[in-house]
Protein backbone atom coordinates (compact mmCIF):
# COMPACT_ATOMS: atom_id res chain seq x y z
CA UNK A 1 0.00 0.00 0.00
CA UNK A 2 1.69 3.34 -1.01
CA UNK A 3 0.90 6.44 1.33
CA UNK A 4 1.11 9.62 0.10
CA UNK A 5 3.01 11.66 2.36
CA UNK A 6 -0.67 13.76 3.19
CA UNK A 7 -2.74 10.13 3.44
CA UNK A 8 0.05 9.29 6.09
CA UNK A 9 -2.29 9.46 9.29
CA UNK A 10 -4.92 7.48 6.83
CA UNK A 11 -2.61 4.67 6.13
CA UNK A 12 -1.78 4.66 9.69
CA UNK A 13 -4.75 4.27 10.62
CA UNK A 14 -5.78 1.33 8.52
CA UNK A 15 -2.36 -0.53 9.58
CA UNK A 16 -3.33 -0.22 13.24
CA UNK A 17 -6.72 -1.72 12.40
CA UNK A 18 -5.19 -4.59 10.16
CA UNK A 19 -2.42 -5.08 12.96
CA UNK A 20 -5.33 -5.40 16.02
CA UNK A 21 -7.73 -7.87 13.62
CA UNK A 22 -4.57 -10.17 13.00
CA UNK A 23 -4.61 -10.15 17.33
CA UNK A 24 -7.57 -10.86 17.98
CA UNK A 25 -7.89 -13.89 15.38
CA UNK A 26 -5.24 -15.70 17.05
CA UNK A 27 -6.21 -15.02 20.40
CA UNK A 28 -9.47 -16.15 19.39
CA UNK A 29 -7.69 -19.58 17.79
CA UNK A 30 -5.76 -19.97 21.05
CA UNK A 31 -8.58 -19.92 23.23
CA UNK A 32 -10.77 -22.12 20.35
CA UNK A 33 -7.84 -24.90 20.99
CA UNK A 34 -7.82 -24.61 24.47
CA UNK A 35 -11.38 -25.27 25.68
CA UNK A 36 -11.71 -27.74 22.85
CA UNK A 37 -8.63 -29.47 24.29
CA UNK A 38 -9.69 -32.63 26.82
CA UNK A 39 -9.56 -31.99 30.18
CA UNK A 40 -7.46 -33.61 32.50
CA UNK A 41 -8.73 -33.20 36.36
CA UNK A 42 -7.32 -29.57 37.70
CA UNK A 43 -4.32 -29.85 40.04
CA UNK A 44 -3.39 -33.36 38.64
CA UNK A 45 0.91 -32.89 38.18
CA UNK A 46 1.83 -34.59 35.06
CA UNK A 47 4.74 -35.01 33.28
CA UNK A 48 5.05 -36.42 29.59
CA UNK A 49 8.01 -38.88 28.69
CA UNK A 50 9.90 -39.79 25.70
CA UNK A 51 7.37 -41.33 23.68
CA UNK A 52 4.65 -39.33 23.84
CA UNK A 53 2.64 -41.06 27.16
CA UNK A 54 1.13 -39.21 29.10
CA UNK A 55 2.58 -39.79 32.89
CA UNK A 56 1.06 -38.68 36.47
CA UNK A 57 3.31 -37.88 38.97
CA UNK A 58 3.30 -36.35 43.24
CA UNK A 59 4.72 -37.05 46.44
CA UNK A 60 4.70 -40.25 48.02
CA UNK A 61 1.97 -41.33 49.73
CA UNK A 62 2.58 -42.53 53.71
CA UNK A 63 1.01 -45.93 54.75
CA UNK A 64 -0.85 -45.42 57.46
CA UNK A 65 -2.28 -47.61 59.86
CA UNK A 66 -6.12 -47.50 60.08
CA UNK A 67 -8.37 -50.63 61.41
CA UNK A 68 -10.89 -52.80 60.14
CA UNK A 69 -14.34 -53.89 61.55
CA UNK A 70 -12.67 -56.02 64.34
CA UNK A 71 -10.58 -52.95 65.79
CA UNK A 72 -7.43 -55.01 63.80
CA UNK A 73 -4.93 -52.54 63.15
CA UNK A 74 -4.35 -52.82 59.17
CA UNK A 75 -1.13 -50.77 57.44
CA UNK A 76 -2.51 -49.03 54.04
CA UNK A 77 0.67 -50.74 52.51
CA UNK A 78 -1.10 -53.73 52.27
CA UNK A 79 -3.41 -52.04 49.27
CA UNK A 80 -0.84 -50.31 48.04
CA UNK A 81 0.36 -53.16 45.42
CA UNK A 82 -1.83 -51.51 43.17
CA UNK A 83 -3.34 -47.70 42.53
CA UNK A 84 -5.54 -46.57 45.15
CA UNK A 85 -8.31 -44.47 45.40
CA UNK A 86 -9.03 -43.11 48.90
CA UNK A 87 -12.56 -42.01 49.99
CA UNK A 88 -12.29 -40.25 53.88
CA UNK A 89 -15.85 -40.15 54.82
CA UNK A 90 -18.30 -40.22 57.73
CA UNK A 91 -21.87 -41.15 57.25
CA UNK A 92 -23.71 -38.69 58.71
CA UNK A 93 -22.23 -36.34 56.03
CA UNK A 94 -24.61 -36.57 53.58
CA UNK A 95 -21.98 -35.84 50.24
CA UNK A 96 -19.65 -38.45 51.76
CA UNK A 97 -22.67 -41.01 51.20
CA UNK A 98 -23.10 -40.10 47.76
CA UNK A 99 -19.06 -40.03 46.86
CA UNK A 100 -19.36 -43.93 48.19
CA UNK A 101 -22.51 -44.52 46.01
CA UNK A 102 -20.18 -43.38 42.44
CA UNK A 103 -17.47 -45.69 44.17
CA UNK A 104 -19.31 -48.26 44.68
CA UNK A 105 -21.45 -48.63 41.33
CA UNK A 106 -17.47 -48.44 39.76
CA UNK A 107 -15.71 -50.77 42.01
CA UNK A 108 -16.26 -54.21 40.57
CA UNK A 109 -15.12 -52.84 36.60
CA UNK A 110 -12.29 -51.37 38.27
CA UNK A 111 -11.16 -54.15 40.65
CA UNK A 112 -8.44 -55.66 38.37
CA UNK A 113 -6.42 -52.63 38.29
CA UNK A 114 -6.64 -50.59 41.63
CA UNK A 115 -8.13 -50.74 45.01
CA UNK A 116 -10.90 -48.20 46.41
CA UNK A 117 -10.22 -47.86 50.35
CA UNK A 118 -13.71 -46.01 52.01
CA UNK A 119 -11.68 -45.05 55.30
CA UNK A 120 -14.13 -43.57 57.92
CA UNK A 121 -13.16 -41.11 60.34
CA UNK A 122 -14.81 -42.14 63.19
CA UNK A 123 -15.02 -40.95 66.74
CA UNK A 124 -16.14 -44.04 68.23
CA UNK A 125 -18.92 -42.95 70.07
CA UNK A 126 -21.36 -40.95 67.95
CA UNK A 127 -20.51 -43.37 64.92
CA UNK A 128 -18.65 -46.97 65.29
CA UNK A 129 -18.63 -49.59 63.70
CA UNK A 130 -21.82 -50.54 63.94
CA UNK A 131 -23.59 -47.17 63.09
CA UNK A 132 -21.19 -46.80 59.98
CA UNK A 133 -22.66 -50.91 58.91
CA UNK A 134 -25.91 -50.06 59.31
CA UNK A 135 -25.78 -46.71 57.33
CA UNK A 136 -24.02 -48.34 54.77
CA UNK A 137 -26.37 -51.18 54.10
CA UNK A 138 -29.09 -48.80 54.36
CA UNK A 139 -28.34 -46.92 51.46
CA UNK A 140 -26.86 -50.20 49.29
CA UNK A 141 -23.12 -49.28 49.31
CA UNK A 142 -21.50 -51.89 49.24
CA UNK A 143 -17.71 -51.42 49.06
CA UNK A 144 -14.82 -54.19 49.31
CA UNK A 145 -12.55 -52.28 51.82
CA UNK A 146 -14.26 -50.17 54.52
CA UNK A 147 -11.85 -49.11 57.11
CA UNK A 148 -11.68 -47.02 60.37
CA UNK A 149 -9.33 -44.42 61.83
CA UNK A 150 -10.56 -44.52 65.16
CA UNK A 151 -7.13 -42.27 66.39
CA UNK A 152 -6.75 -40.31 63.15
CA UNK A 153 -3.29 -41.17 62.22
CA UNK A 154 -4.72 -41.14 58.66
CA UNK A 155 -6.49 -37.83 59.12
CA UNK A 156 -3.65 -36.19 60.31
CA UNK A 157 -0.81 -37.72 57.88
CA UNK A 158 -3.05 -36.77 54.81
CA UNK A 159 -4.10 -33.45 56.26
CA UNK A 160 -7.82 -34.03 55.87
CA UNK A 161 -9.80 -31.21 56.85
CA UNK A 162 -12.94 -31.66 55.13
CA UNK A 163 -15.02 -34.53 54.76
CA UNK A 164 -15.34 -36.32 52.06
CA UNK A 165 -11.47 -36.16 50.89
CA UNK A 166 -10.75 -37.85 47.75
CA UNK A 167 -6.95 -38.60 47.60
CA UNK A 168 -5.56 -40.78 44.64
CA UNK A 169 -2.43 -42.70 44.49
CA UNK A 170 -0.73 -44.16 41.20
CA UNK A 171 0.89 -47.59 40.87
CA UNK A 172 4.58 -45.66 42.14
CA UNK A 173 2.55 -45.04 45.35
CA UNK A 174 2.74 -41.57 44.56
CA UNK A 175 -0.06 -39.05 45.71
CA UNK A 176 -1.39 -37.57 42.38
CA UNK A 177 -4.69 -35.84 42.94
CA UNK A 178 -6.72 -34.85 46.32
CA UNK A 179 -9.69 -33.20 46.15
CA UNK A 180 -11.76 -32.05 48.96
CA UNK A 181 -13.96 -29.65 47.69
CA UNK A 182 -17.86 -30.86 48.14
CA UNK A 183 -18.39 -28.59 44.19
CA UNK A 184 -15.64 -30.81 42.36
CA UNK A 185 -16.95 -34.86 43.92
CA UNK A 186 -19.49 -35.56 41.49
CA UNK A 187 -19.19 -39.03 39.21
CA UNK A 188 -17.76 -37.08 36.08
CA UNK A 189 -14.48 -36.29 38.32
CA UNK A 190 -14.17 -39.44 40.02
CA UNK A 191 -14.31 -41.29 36.59
CA UNK A 192 -11.85 -39.31 35.70
CA UNK A 193 -9.38 -39.72 38.37
CA UNK A 194 -10.34 -43.61 38.40
CA UNK A 195 -9.29 -43.62 34.58
CA UNK A 196 -6.17 -42.10 35.31
CA UNK A 197 -5.06 -44.41 38.19
CA UNK A 198 -6.16 -47.52 36.02
CA UNK A 199 -4.58 -45.85 33.15
CA UNK A 200 -7.41 -45.96 30.42
CA UNK A 201 -6.10 -42.50 28.40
Amino acid sequence: MNCKPEDWKKCKKIFLIIVATIIVVMISLVLASVILDKKVPESVPQNITQNGDIEFTGPEYKPSKVYDDSNNEISLEKLAEKPMALVFFNTSNEKSLEALEIFAKYEESYSEKLNIVGICISDGITENVDTVQKTLTSNEIKLKNVLFDSDYSAKNEYNIEKIPTLVFINKNQEIINTISSEEDINEDVIMANLDILAENY
